[in-house]
């Protein structure tokens, strides 16, 4: 079993609700350019997990349809950027 620790490294695909919800935050603010998110060629985020918290935690996911990223969260084997 692992354990996770809010300090792993994870990567996420976004969608265009996340964009929205992270644009909504800073008025307008295009999100990838507020937050300096870099997408890999495959699409997926690289943030720590206490970000991916502190940025979509505060709303309600019970609508599906309302996910700001893909259901899939990769975890990264270690701090170098390889994901598991």
């Amino acid at each position: 079993m692992r354990t996770l620790n809010l300090n792993d490294w994870v990567r996420i695909k976004i969608n265009f609700m996340g964009e929205r919800m992270l644009s909504q935050k800073w008025h307008s603010v295009p999100a990838r350019i507020f937050y300096n998110l870099k997408e890999s060629e495959d699409g997926w985020i690289r943030l720590q997990l206490w970000e991916v918290f502190q940025y979509f935690g505060s709303y309600d996911f019970s609508d599906k349809t309302l996910l700001p990223f893909g259901t899939e969260i990769r975890l990264e084997d270690d701090h170098s950027g390889t994901s598991s």
